[in-house]
């Protein structure tokens, strides 16, 4: 009796949890979170987040927390902001994009146990969670966790067509796929707009495999009602920036500013000067504007900003060597990355997998042909970082994962196990290669960690040593060595000007007014007041463009040397006494 007992107790557990898919996922979600935070710290991947934690947190601005985030949805910031109000020393910016993160992959893994109760479902996307979402979190980033969720509410959609066609009929599944959708766009718009042009060619499929197999009236008023949210919040985003009229004219300054920094590179020779002259720059200008340092409102108005942009419009960058060698190099490093690698050939080995069903391999192999022309397309058209193309193949590589656990959903453990004696192997080297890149972001993570604890000590000797100065710092001042659970409040004393496209905003104006400031390049030379947070390669450029618009040169003395940038006092050339001739 009681080995009778041992032998069926684990049974009796297993097909109790197979009834509540969602419990198993967020109990192992939630096992796999702790294991992870316990062996590897969450970073930033840029500093556009830390700038927008320290906006909405209130430590960047002088007047307390705000909610223009500028990339997120102005929903996310009202509400970040009153939680700030509330606990200001709880890290909610960093916290909410982990949350998010945990929300896209129980979801994710919900969908598979959804049409898979096993226990390969569960190894496959270990996997999946140990290459990605490990990325994912050691590159915290609000495009790629945008991507995530609005993957995870695909998915869910696509496991209620599916499942529909079986006869097994969730109603819900569609509702919570559309509210993911909703909440991605909220916290990156583009990030769903990427998402859904990506999986184009797979929504076409389906639709035509699935149309004769289940109702499709059941989905419209979901649908609808993602469309109406996705719409409707971008458009109170838009709107809320409109009413005021200071942020309305920063937002346009700014997005065509961006469009000129980020889409293209533009090379300074003898075929492209007339059209710095034609908007009155020099190679100095393009270059303070290229790292975001732009500060003199004539030289970089809207209007000469559109029109350098009207007239680049008109070239074809890909006849210019130096773009293109500077978009493929960024194309290089994303290609070569091994995650990037793991998850093409991923994608790949499970499609292989899948033999038993033609049109889901077809599928495959189509989404990787759309994704990689896709890819060379944003390699041609656009420059955009590393961070974009990581997420765009992670789709494919989940997709292949959830086509090919369907095709066990009726066998049991055992026959799994057998359905190809090359399996085994193939589990083997995934769990060498998973492994394997899991260690490499810890040991990424740990060298952020090592940046942070300095950062945090350079910024209490910066206070000690200098509390009564303000400093003008550019993109090179390292918050991004910030941790998301930092809560900031370290920076929260030091005075600074930080230039990082942000200059025409009004919080940057509140600023420069709080410190009495009207021209901070004059001020860097003409008062001792004002020091210049800065890295030593920008130091010609910085030289060159005083020169040319206020007509002096300078000299800059270290004043101190932190982890990741120098301090400088910035003052005029003495000019040599010229010696008296003798009579």
């Amino acid at each position: 009796m009681s080995d009778h007992l041992d032998i069926n107790t684990p049974k009796t557990i297993w097909n109790r949890y197979k009834n509540s898919p969602a419990a198993i996922a967020l109990t192992y979600i939630s096992f796999l979170l702790i294991v992870t935070l316990l062996l590897i710290t969450p970073t930033y991947d840029t500093n556009d987040d830390p700038a927008m934690g320290l906006t909405v947190s209130g430590y960047g601005n002088i007047n307390g927390p705000d909610e223009h985030l500028l990339y997120t949805n102005i929903v996310i910031g009202i509400v970040l902001k009153h939680l700030y109000v509330a606990a200001p020393l709880i890290p909610w910016y960093g916290l909410y994009l982990l949350s998010a993160l945990f929300l896209a992959n129980w979801l994710l893994l919900y969908a598979l146990l959804l049409l898979n109760r096993n226990y390969l479902s569960i190894l496959g996307f270990t996997f999946f969670y140990m290459v990605v979402s490990v990325y994912f979190l050691t590159h915290l980033q609000f495009t790629s966790t945008a991507f995530l969720l609005g993957m995870a509410g695909l998915v869910l959609i696509l496991s209620s067509v599916i499942l529909d066609s079986k006869g097994t009929h969730f109603a819900w599944l569609k509702w919570e796929g559309a509210l993911c959708l909703i909440a991605s766009s909220l916290i990156r718009y583009s990030s769903l707009q990427m998402l859904i042009l990506l999986a184009l060619p797979l929504l076409l499929v389906c639709c035509f495999q699935y149309f004769k197999l289940i109702k499709f009236k059941s989905y419209v008023i979901p649908g609808t009602f993602a469309i109406i949210g996705v719409v409707s919040f971008h458009l109170y985003d838009q709107h809320y920036y409109q009413q005021d009229d200071d942020w309305k004219s920063f937002i346009q300054s700014h997005a065509a500013i961006a469009k000129v920094v980020n889409y293209a590179q533009i090379p300074y020779t003898d075929q492209t000067k007339p059209i710095f002259n034609e908007v009155g720059w020099s190679a100095f200008d393009y270059w303070m504007l290229r790292n975001w340092i732009y500060l003199d409102p004539e030289t970089y108005s809207l209007s000469r900003v559109q029109k350098f942009q009207e007239r680049i419009d008109e070239l074809s960058l890909r006849k210019f060597p130096q773009v293109m060698q500077v978009r493929i190099h960024t194309a290089r490093s994303a290609f070569i990355n091994p995650t990037f690698l793991f998850c093409f050939v991923g994608s790949i080995v499970l499609m292989w997998q899948n033999k038993k069903c033609a049109w889901k391999r077809r599928t495959v192999i189509g989404m990787l042909l759309w994704t990689v022309l896709l890819m060379l397309g944003l390699v041609i058209y656009m420059k955009l970082p590393e961070r974009v193309y990581i997420p765009l193949i992670s789709f494919p590589l989940f997709i292949s994962l959830f086509f090919a656990v369907g095709q066990f959903r009726d066998k049991d453990d055992y026959e799994v196990s057998t359905v190809r004696s090359s399996l085994k192997y193939i589990i083997l080297i995934l769990v060498l290669t998973s492994c394997f890149l899991t260690w490499n972001q810890k040991q990424r993570s740990d060298r952020i960690v090592r940046s942070n604890l300095r950062f945090k000590q350079d910024l209490k000797q910066i206070y000690q040593q200098m509390p009564n100065k303000i400093f003008l710092a550019v993109a090179t001042f390292p918050i991004e060595r910030m941790l998301p659970l930092d809560n900031q409040s370290e920076i929260n004393n030091l005075k600074y000007l930080w230039l990082t496209g942000r200059q025409n905003s009004p919080l940057f104006q509140e600023k420069m007014r709080e410190y009495q400031i009207r021209s901070p390049f004059r001020e860097l030379y003409e008062t001792e007041r004002l020091l210049l947070i800065f890295h030593p390669k920008m130091n010609p450029i910085l030289k060159g463009y005083l020169k040319q618009h206020y007509g002096v040169d300078v000299t800059l003395q270290s004043v101190m040397e932190g982890g990741y940038f120098h301090i400088y006092k910035v003052s005029k050339e003495q000019e040599e006494p010229v010696e008296a001739k003798r009579p």
